[in-house]
């Protein structure tokens, strides 16, 4: 976890797939889409895709459902040896809608199910390492009882798709910091914690930015690389205050690793745009 051995690698993050909310997705349509934005990473420099995903993603195909030989899980099969030669990383991200730790039981069976889909596509794609990245929901003005609901959900999964899974702080205080993370999430259940650094500016859980990133990369286990979310406010006041959780079109600052082992994400208005930017002005990260 500590010191970083090897480069990092820099991603972006790509929108809503933007499926049609009815009918289920082609299976041949998803793995094209996905196939497309990974290619124009790739050609950019972009080493890591995180795709965020939203209610109208739901629609697409279950893999696992596919016969043996079906000739989309072929071309699954090509999408994710591409992946392996390029070095590539894959991430999902349900940022919204998506809650384990939601009251409502409908709400909480999408979940299941978008999760189930994923973990398939997972498989399907090779990836050994967490990659589903999670929110634990509303605290309904109980965090504990919220993280005790979230952990309960995430055991009835089996532990291939628990493998899957990391979770991500939020930007409100009555929401998941770092810290809360650590003792209702980290602790009961070993999902490790993706830190994301402007959400962190408002809901610091007690700790500074170096400190909430070294005790989300202590939550990785060897091999796995953690993985962090980086923006910068687009409303900063004279003193370098951040006054808004929303992220800005450009970073004015390197992005700091402190030296850790660990891939970095670039949250923005715009990710991609912002990523080749950064990748022009800055040879590494710090």
């Amino acid at each position: 976890m500590i010191l970083s051995k090897t480069p990092h690698k820099l991603g972006s993050i790509a929108s809503s797939l933007n499926f049609p909310k009815s009918g289920e997705i082609p299976a041949d349509e998803f793995i094209k889409s996905i196939s497309k934005t990974v290619e124009t990473h790739v050609k950019n420099g972009i080493d890591v895709t995180c795709f965020q995903l939203s209610e109208s993603d739901l629609n697409f195909p279950d893999f696992s459902s596919l016969e043996e030989e079906h000739p989309d899980l072929v071309s699954l099969d090509e999408l994710s040896q591409s992946i392996r030669i390029q070095g590539h990383r894959i991430l999902f991200f349900l940022s919204s809608y998506f809650f384990l730790g939601s009251r409502l039981p409908d709400s909480v069976q999408q979940t299941h199910t978008m999760i189930g889909k994923l973990a398939s596509l997972v498989e399907g794609l090779g990836i050994g390492e967490p990659c589903i990245l999670l929110r634990v929901g509303s605290a309904y003005g109980n965090r504990r009882e919220t993280a005790q609901r979230f952990c309960e959900e995430i055991s009835k999964f089996p532990i291939t798709i628990r493998n899957m899974l990391a979770v991500t702080n939020d930007d409100k205080p009555s929401l998941f910091s770092v810290t809360d993370l650590l003792s209702g999430v980290f602790y009961p259940a070993k999902i490790p914690i993706c830190f994301r650094s402007l959400p962190h500016q408002f809901n610091t859980g007690g700790l500074n930015f170096r400190e909430a990133l070294f005790l989300s990369c202590s939550t990785w286990e060897s091999p796995h690389k953690p993985i962090y979310f980086h923006g910068e406010s687009s409303m900063i006041d004279d003193k370098g205050i951040s006054l808004s959780s929303s992220p800005t079109s450009r970073l004015s600052h390197r992005i700091p690793t402190f030296g850790l082992d660990v891939d970095v994400v670039i949250e923005s208005s715009d990710s991609f745009k912002t990523c080749v930017q950064y990748l022009s002005e800055h040879k590494s990260l710090i």
